[in-house]
């Protein structure tokens, strides 16, 4: 798969891979734009920090996006509202405006060149049956004190049924600022390490070890995207700035909770997630309704509703079939199929999968649940 954002960029610097023993205040597991945000606050508050990236600096997830920055991530907040009411929705819709001005703040001090802009951003449908999640959506905004609009007149190329649009979201050059991030903790004390594998990290006493390659690093916290408890690095990382590095209260207190809310379960799906996973572990036979099959094109995907249970089909060019389980293998997401690159793409957390069910992009490591078909 090919980058835009990684092929564009010219004088793309490549950090060195570890080579001795450190100590630090805080290492970072991860060079993606998380790690690097992080690492960002951390440094300029004067820790010292260590980020260890097992590739180079945003060529995963962040290099590969679409580079758009909006509180806007698909039709959320009808949904949030819904699930987990009215003051989560709005913790939600706060912590992503404010990534927006503090992208854009970091962007103006740093003086860092990433092609900035604020444009709209919408949320379309061609499909006239699908315009009351449309209406529901920006009702939702609407409660929640929001501006947000119904357009039928967008710059696609192609006509719509009918659009929500967000004004003063924006778009960036993801990997030119990046390397910005990355410039500016290098300059504040810190270092970064690529081509650096970070294989375990154990607490001794009241210090943390980590294992990167043939080297041990000595911290007194560690941030990171997947290890052996399954959390992520934005909550490792709120944890770290909120309440043991610089108190409860204070400027960083914008940094959210990315476990708290998980926009791709309900709370009926996630009671239910634990026994339905284990079902579907157990057998890997199934059985798919000629008329089910018949709904998924060649040559592209979906997830049906197979006996009260989502399964995720690629049909390829010939009409052969493919069957996963589209449960994300690190937190339970439900998976969505991305027709271009032929892949199963975690919403949550970044993680990829190729249409075999085959793992790509940690965090997740672990490969699908496939399916044999009756």
């Amino acid at each position: 798969m090919s980058s835009y954002w990684i092929d564009s960029i010219e004088n793309y610097k490549k950090y060195n891979k570890i080579d001795d023993n450190y100590e630090c205040d805080v290492c970072i597991i991860g060079g993606g734009i998380t790690g690097l945000s992080c690492g960002y606050y951390l440094s300029k508050d004067g820790l010292k920090v260590i980020i260890v990236e097992k590739d180079y600096i945003g060529q995963k997830v962040s290099g590969n996006s679409t580079a758009k920055i909006t509180y806007q991530h698909n039709l959320i907040y009808d949904y949030l509202l819904k699930s987990y009411g009215h003051n989560h929705a709005k913790a939600y819709l706060g912590a992503n405006k404010k990534a927006i001005t503090n992208i854009k703040n970091i962007i103006d001090t740093e003086n860092i060149e990433c092609d900035f802009e604020y444009q709209p951003n919408y949320v379309y449908t061609t499909k006239q049956e699908e315009l009351t999640k449309i209406h529901a959506e920006i009702q939702a905004l609407h409660e929640l004190d929001e501006e947000a609009e119904f357009v039928t007149d967008t710059p696609l190329p192609f006509k719509i049924a009918g659009a929500l649009k967000n004004e003063n979201q924006a778009q960036f050059q993801p990997v030119k600022y990046m390397q910005g991030l990355a410039d500016c903790i290098t300059n504040n004390n810190s270092l970064i390490f690529c081509n650096s594998t970070a294989y375990n990290f154990d607490k001794d006493k009241e210090e943390y070890i980590t294992t990167v390659n043939d080297y041990k690093i000595k911290s007194k916290y560690v941030a990171t995207g997947f290890n052996k408890w399954g959390i992520t690095s934005s909550n490792v990382a709120a944890n770290i700035i909120k309440d043991k590095i610089l108190g409860k209260e204070n400027k960083y207190s914008f940094v959210f909770d990315s476990l708290r809310l998980k926009p791709v379960k309900n709370r009926v799906e996630l009671k239910n997630m634990g026994s339905q996973v284990f079902k579907s572990f157990v057998s890997n036979r199934i059985q798919i309704p000629d008329e089910e099959i018949s709904k998924i094109k060649n040559d592209n995907g979906a997830i049906l509703k197979i006996q009260n249970k989502s399964v995720g089909i690629y049909k390829d060019a010939d009409g052969k079939i493919y069957a996963v389980n589209p449960t994300c293998t690190h937190l339970g997401c439900l998976l969505t199929w991305n027709n271009l690159d032929k892949t199963w793409d975690c919403p949550c957390h970044g993680s990829r999968y190729n249409f075999k069910g085959h793992n790509i992009y940690d965090p997740a490591f672990k490969n699908l649940k496939v399916y044999e078909i009756k």
